[in-house]
């Protein structure tokens, strides 16, 4: 269960850099042959990227969660795979989110998206996928809030953020971030 989302966007001038790790053990035999047993029952997502904070709040809250809460489980978007609402999507009515499109992105049927405003990113709602088609990602509960045509709509992985973090003070009030995070199973 995600304890809280991660949906400062990346600095996208250094890219978001997505990881897939496969963890298996080796046995080796006297023989010489070898045996490989899967450690992981599938694949381990990662996700790293830069985070620019331009004013000295957005410095205080990614310090306070990146630091103060990382041995909690974090929702990290995928942002590469978001997809654009088509339509406007109203509170408490509906169940389906029109978008672009959900081909070829990380969209998966029992696991959380989220809804990101295009002009604050403080301002999001996660939702849990129930179904899907190439444009449209159906829903287990209706949106809490309005979102308006354009919103991006992120698949989210569970992470736990790295222990290493790092923050470059560009100035007083200017920050930029460090994130990396890895799939928690």
């Amino acid at each position: 269960m995600v304890d809280f989302y991660l949906t400062a966007r990346p600095d996208w001038s250094e890219g978001v850099e997505i990881s897939r790790t496969w963890r298996t053990s080796i046995q080796a035999a006297v023989t010489g042959s070898e045996k490989r047993s899967a450690l992981y029952g599938r694949v381990r997502r990662g996700v790293v990227y830069k985070v620019l904070a331009l004013n000295s709040a957005e410095v205080a809250y990614l310090k306070r969660r990146l630091w103060r809460d990382m041995h909690l489980v974090v929702g990290v978007p995928l942002w590469p795979d978001g997809a654009a609402l088509t339509d406007q999507v109203d509170a408490g009515l509906d169940l389906i989110l029109p978008v672009t499109s959900t081909a070829d992105r990380e969209f998966t049927i029992g696991a959380e998206a989220v809804l990101v405003d295009p002009r604050d990113a403080s301002h999001y709602e996660a939702v849990v996928i129930d179904d899907l088609d190439a444009d449209k990602i159906y829903l287990a509960d209706a949106v809490d809030g309005d979102w308006p045509a354009h919103t991006m709509v992120y698949p989210v992985i569970p992470c736990r953020i790295e222990p290493a973090q790092t923050l470059r003070a560009l100035t007083a009030g200017v920050g930029e971030f460090s994130v990396s995070a890895a799939e928690e199973v």
